[in-house]
C-alpha cells in the first residue's frame, strides 16, 4: 500500500516537471519596460500608487463574465497580460501569481510560500473573447500543476544566477479574497507578508481587491526602475483597457483605447503644435549672404594656422559659383565634393549651393568601390577636388575640377554674389548612408528643411552666444551639418579641425584651446572618449552644449559632463537623415542623472512626431515605439 503510494506521488511529480518544462522550454521573455535602466544590484526600493474601478464599471465586468462564462480573475488577468503586451509589445507573456492554497503552514513558526508561472501567447490580432479563453486555459492548466516547487521551477529555467532580477517572471498579479468572486486565485490579505521574498524582488505586482462593490489595485513597484508617474498612468491604462474589453469582446487587444483623451490630445495635437516663423522663402546659402553683409569681417572659417574673412569666403565662394554655372551647374543638378578638411571645404559646400546645385558629399579616405557607386548613383556631373587626390578616385563620368591647381581659372569669374534659379523646393544635398544593411542609399535634402531646421537650431542652441562650432567629422554623416552651417549663419567662427584617426584627439585639443564653443555636435561614443581625454579641471566652459546624436544616448555617459561641466547644456537631439539631421530633442535638466537610454524629446519647429506601437497606435510617454 505504501509502495503505491510512492509510486503515484513519483508518477505525479513526474507529470508536473514534464508540463513545467514544456511551459518553461524555449527563451524566456523578460519584462522589458521600465523608466530607468536594471541596476546590477538591486536595493528593492519599493513604493505604491492605487486606483480604484468604480461599482458602476465593476457591474459591466460581472455582466461580460456572465456573457462570456468566465470568473472576473480571469478577465482582470487577460486584461493585466494584454497591458503588458501593448507596453512591451512582447507577444511571450509570463505573469506570476499565488493560488488560495499557495501559502501553506509547515509548522507554527514557517510557512511554505509557492508562486506559480502564468505563460499566455497573446498577439496584437487575438480577440478579447480569444484572449480571456487562452488565459482561462492557463491559469487551469497551472492549477492542475500548482504543487511543483517553484524552486525546482527557478534551476530549470536556468536563470537563478542573475541576481538583479527575479528569475522566470518580473512581474505578478495577486487576488485578495475580500471576496472578489469564487476563485481558486484568492489568497488571504494576513498571507501577503509571507510572499514578500517574491513580490518584493518583482519589478512591479498588482494586488486586486474588492470593498463596498469597487475593485482596488494596488500596484507595489521597485522605485529604481520607475516613476511614480509612470505607474500611475498604468493604472489608468488598466482601466482603460478594462472598459474595452467589456465594451469590445470581439475586437482584436490592438485596436482597444489605451490612453485617456488627454493623454491622446497631449501626443497627437498639443505636443506637435510645433509651427514657428522661419525663412520659408529663401535658401541656406541666401541667409548666409545676408550674414556676410552683417559681419564682412569677422572671421568666418579657421584650419590650422589659416582663417578667411565672411567677405573673402563669400567672394571666393562665388568666383567657383559663376565657373560651375558655366559647366551647366543648376537646381537638381548634383556636384560631388571629395576635398579633405580645409578652408578650400567650405568654398566648394558654399560654391555649389550657390550655383544652386546640389552637393554630394564623398569622403577620400572611403574604398574606391563605395565612391564609384556614389558617383554613379547619384549621377554626380562635376567633381571637385584636390590635385593629390585625382590619382586615387575611381573611374566616373564627372567633369574633374581641382580646387587648387584649377583655382587660377576659377579666380578670374566675379566676386558678385550670383543669380540661380534655386528655389527652396529644390535639392540642397544628398548624403549616402552607411550603408550596413546593403547598398548605401542616397538622401535627398531640400533647402526649405534645411533652412528650417538651421533656423530653429541657431535660435535654440543660442550659437550666436557662444564662440562657433569645431568641425571633427567628415562631412558625408549628417550630424556635421549643425557644426558647418550653425555659426556662418550666425556671424560666428567654424573651426575645421585637421584629420586624425582617433577624431576626438585634435577636438579634446580644441576644446582646450578656443574654450566657449556655441556648441559642439557630437556622438555617445566620441562623447565617452572624450571625457577620459580631458581631465576634469579642463572640461569647465569649453563649450556652451553638447548635442549629442548619431546613435542611443545612455545616461551613464553624462555623468562625467554633468560631475565637471554644470554649466553646459546637454542635448539628445534624435532623426533620421531623412528629417534633415534632428526633428527632435531633449535637454537633460540640471541635476538630473538618468539611468539607460536619454529620450528624444519633442519635435522641433514646424515638426510633427508621432510615436506608434506595431499596429500603428499612439504609445504612452515612456513606452518604446
Amino acid at each position: 500500500m505504501i509502495g503505491n503510494t510512492v509510486k503515484a506521488e513519483r508518477a505525479e511529480l513526474a507529470e508536473q516537471e514534464a508540463y513545467w518544462k514544456e511551459v518553461l522550454s524555449g527563451d524566456l521573455p523578460y519584462f522589458n519596460f521600465q523608466s530607468h535602466s536594471r541596476p546590477p544590484v538591486p536595493s528593492f526600493l519599493r513604493k505604491r500608487e492605487s486606483a480604484i474601478l468604480d461599482a458602476i464599471l465593476v457591474r459591466e465586468l460581472e455582466k461580460l463574465c456572465s456573457a462570456e462564462r468566465v470568473e472576473s480573475s480571469i478577465v482582470l488577468l487577460a486584461v493585466f497580460k494584454t497591458l503588458l503586451l501593448r507596453y512591451t509589445d512582447q507577444e511571450d507573456v509570463i505573469v506570476g501569481t499565488l493560488f488560495s492554497d499557495s501559502v501553506q503552514e509547515v509548522s507554527e513558526q514557517e510557512l511554505f510560500t509557492n508562486p506559480v508561472a502564468l505563460r499566455t501567447h497573446i498577439t496584437g490580432e487575438t480577440t478579447v473573447r480569444e484572449c480571456l479563453r487562452r488565459v482561462q486555459v492557463t491559469v487551469g492548466d497551472a492549477a492542475a500543476h500548482r504543487d511543483y516547487p517553484f524552486g525546482r521551477i527557478i534551476e530549470m529555467a536556468g536563470r537563478n544566477s542573475d541576481l538583479s532580477c527575479l528569475p522566470v517572471f518580473q512581474v505578478m498579479c495577486i487576488f485578495l479574497d475580500t471576496p472578489l468572486c469564487d476563485s481558486s486565485l484568492l489568497i488571504l490579505e494576513e498571507h501577503l507578508e509571507d510572499v514578500q521574498e517574491y513580490t518584493t524582488r518583482c519589478d512591479l505586482v498588482f494586488v486586486i481587491s474588492r470593498s463596498k462593490g469597487e475593485l482596488q489595485i494596488d500596484c507595489e513597484f521597485d522605485a529604481e526602475l520607475f516613476e511614480q508617474a509612470t505607474i500611475a498612468r498604468l493604472l489608468d491604462h488598466f482601466r482603460n483597457l478594462l472598459q474595452g474589453f467589456i465594451v469590445n469582446p470581439e475586437s482584436c487587444v490592438s485596436t482597444l483605447t489605451l490612453l485617456t483623451e488627454e493623454e491622446r490630445y497631449q501626443l497627437v495635437v498639443e505636443w506637435n503644435d510645433t509651427k514657428r516663423d522661419y525663412p520659408k522663402d529663401k535658401c541656406i546659402h541666401q541667409l548666409f549672404e545676408e550674414q556676410v553683409e552683417r559681419t564682412p569681417d569677422a572671421v568666418a572659417v579657421v584650419f590650422e594656422e589659416k582663417h578667411i574673412t565672411y567677405r573673402d569666403l563669400n567672394a571666393q565662394a562665388n568666383q567657383l559659383t559663376h565657373h560651375l554655372q558655366n559647366l551647366g551647374v543648376g537646381p537638381e543638378v548634383c556636384v560631388g565634393i571629395c576635398v579633405e578638411r580645409s578652408l578650400e571645404l567650405v568654398v566648394a559646400v558654399l560654391g555649389v549651393l550657390k550655383a544652386g546645385g546640389a552637393y554630394v558629399p564623398l569622403d577620400p579616405s572611403y574604398p574606391a568601390e563605395r565612391l564609384a557607386f556614389t558617383l554613379q548613383d547619384a549621377q554626380v556631373s562635376v567633381l571637385l577636388t584636390q590635385q593629390h587626390l585625382v590619382w586615387s578616385l575611381p573611374e566616373h563620368q564627372a567633369q574633374v575640377l581641382c580646387l587648387d591647381a584649377d583655382w587660377p581659372d576659377i579666380a578670374r569669374h566675379s566676386e558678385e554674389n550670383p543669380i540661380s534659379d534655386v528655389r527652396p523646393a529644390n535639392l540642397a544635398y544628398v548624403i549616402y548612408t552607411s550603408g550596413s544593411t546593403g547598398k548605401p542609399k542616397g538622401t535627398m535634402i531640400l533647402h526649405r528643411g534645411l533652412v528650417n531646421y538651421l533656423t530653429w537650431c541657431t535660435r535654440t542652441y543660442a550659437v550666436e552666444a557662444g564662440n562657433g562650432a569645431p568641425i571633427y567629422s567628415s562631412i558625408c554623416f549628417d550630424l556635421t551639418i549643425t557644426g558647418l552651417f550653425s555659426p556662418l549663419l550666425a556671424g560666428r567662427t567654424l573651426h575645421m579641425l585637421p584629420e586624425s584617426e582617433l577624431g576626438v584627439d585634435t577636438l579634446s585639443s580644441a576644446l582646450f584651446k578656443h574654450p566657449n564653443y556655441s556648441l559642439v555636435k557630437i556622438t555617445p561614443a566620441h562623447l565617452e572618449l572624450l571625457s577620459h581625454d580631458l581631465s576634469s579641471h579642463q572640461v569647465a566652459g569649453c563649450t556652451r552644449g553638447f548635442i549629442i546624436g548619431g546613435e542611443n544616448l545612455l545616461g551613464e555617459s553624462l555623468g562625467f559632463w554633468q560631475d565637471n561641466a554644470s554649466d553646459t547644456i546637454l542635448i539628445n537631439e534624435y532623426g533620421p537623415t531623412e528629417t534633415v539631421v534632428g526633428c527632435c530633442f531633449y535637454e537633460v535638466p540640471k541635476g538630473k542623472r538618468i539611468r539607460g537610454s536619454v529620450p528624444i524629446g519633442r519635435p522641433i519647429a514646424n515638426t510633427q512626431i508621432y510615436i506608434l506601437d506595431s499596429h500603428l497606435q499612439p504609445v504612452p510617454i515612456g513606452v518604446a515605439g
